[in-house]
């Protein structure tokens, strides 16, 4: 068995450990980070093989951009993203035409309604309750919730929804979230395709096992991998994680989130700049499909599913989901669209084991379950990752930033004097 001693270790190398590890460096806290991928980043994963361009299969956007610090980051990387903000929904084709002005408009309006009726929620009850059910539009506006936390209206806390902060300031990233975490991590001291099996506490140490033999004793751990990963016991603690704790982790839902990307010979969109639109397949209960129509030279249409549709695709496999985008695609733009593919790609974040889902939701009645997250497993464990952020859940900001905060409090639990946070702070390395 390999044996190293650390002052800290952290188990995942995604947003949170990178945001973690960062921290640390800065304080001059000697750590290790054990990630059981062979990459670093997490659900920040940017694709360069498959179509020559970069694509993010994961996230992809800065959002609250303007206090979000991994802008600040990029600008000092000269990592390339839009600079400016651009309309959610430029159009939407409704399976047999296209939406008028006015029902782009009334479409737009009623999706607004509905957010600020989220925003405003006062109870600890399910979206579906308190959204307009019976609406023109109301199909559009479950898509659009299921979309942005990948669960269905019915299993996410309106309350729970509300605290979410947003400035509106939505910026993509064209040259990829997952490879500007991919540079932020350069130097660090990351051990990947090392999977921890068991975290365990012994004469006042943490003791950290992974699957290829190694062991790290620490003075403290943070962990950063996803609450399903955390609930589907491939991590054994010692002693057992608290009632309090499991009975949160049940409490949030991960998900299901998918991305489907296909690369055109020619382009029939006929778009300057990227663009979303939204297309249906038609019919009462048709899912609205956002599409992201990326031009420059060889056209790149990403499609964005959530909720159970994306669980159901992702069950049937990537051809199932390649066709049922295609569908959407030639009823919108014309049945040569098949002939035109070249390449294409899905994700399946829900049976990746090292995921397990897309990102989290707190259940209806459970809003309490986040700050359960974000206090000490036990005195020397603490976890760290988007489900755990009380204001930035579901990004990676939120997770980034929730890596600072468990490395400050480990490094003053070790004696290290926790200087103030600097969430836009790199070392020379990077």
């Amino acid at each position: 068995m390999i044996i190293k001693e650390e002052d800290v270790v952290i188990v995942g190398a995604g947003a949170a450990g990178i945001g973690a590890a960062l921290a640390l460096s800065r304080l001059g806290v000697p750590y290790l980070i054990l990630e059981a991928n062979h990459r670093v980043g997490g659900r920040a994963f940017t694709d360069v093989d498959t179509f020559g361009r970069p694509w993010d299969r994961g996230c992809h956007w800065f959002y609250s951009a303007d206090v979000n610090p991994l802008r600040t980051l990029a600008d000092r990387l000269d990592h390339p993203y839009e600079k400016e903000t651009s309309e959610w929904m430029s159009a939407i084709h409704l399976g047999d035409r296209w939406a008028s002005d006015a029902e782009l408009a009334s479409a737009r309006s009623f999706v607004a309604d509905g957010f600020a009726r989220i925003a405003a929620a006062d109870e600890d009850v399910a979206i579906a309750d308190i959204l307009d059910q019976d609406g023109e539009w109301a199909r559009l506006m479950r898509d659009r919730v299921t979309q942005f936390r990948a669960n269905e209206p019915e299993n996410i806390s309106a309350l729970g929804y509300s605290r979410y902060e947003d400035t509106n300031v939505s910026l993509a990233v064209s040259g990829g979230v997952g490879a500007l975490f991919e540079h932020m991590a350069r130097g660090l001291p990351v051990r990947t395709g090392c999977e921890v099996n068991r975290i365990g506490i012994r004469d006042g140490r943490v003791e950290v096992e992974g699957r290829d033999d190694t062991m790290v004793v620490a003075g403290a751990a943070i962990i950063t991998v996803s609450t399903e990963v955390l609930r589907s016991g491939m991590i054994e603690f010692d002693p057992s994680l608290s009632d309090d704790v499991t009975t949160a982790l049940d409490s949030i839902n991960l998900g299901y989130a998918e991305k489907i990307a296909l690369s055109l010979k020619s382009d029939p969109f006929g778009f300057s700049e990227t663009t979303r639109v939204s297309l249906s397949g038609g019919g009462d209960d048709a899912r609205h499909i956002q599409f992201e129509i990326i031009p420059n030279g060889r056209p790149l249409a990403v499609a964005h599913i959530g909720g159970d549709l994306a669980r159901d695709l992702a069950e049937a496999g990537e051809a199932q989901m390649i066709d049922y985008v295609l569908s959407a695609l030639g009823s919108a733009y014309g049945s040569s669209i098949p002939s035109m593919v070249v390449d294409t790609a899905a994700t399946s974040w829900s049976t990746d084991p090292y995921v397990r889902g897309g990102y989290s939701a707190v259940s209806p009645g459970k809003v309490g379950a986040r700050a359960v997250l974000r206090e000490p497993a036990s005195e020397r464990i603490y976890f760290a990752g988007e489900a755990t952020s009380a204001k930035y859940f579901s990004t990676c900001h939120g997770a980034y930033l929730s890596g600072l905060d468990a490395a400050h409090r480990a490094a003053e639990l070790l004696g290290h004097w926790p200087a103030e946070q600097d969430p836009t702070w790199l070392p020379v390395f990077g």
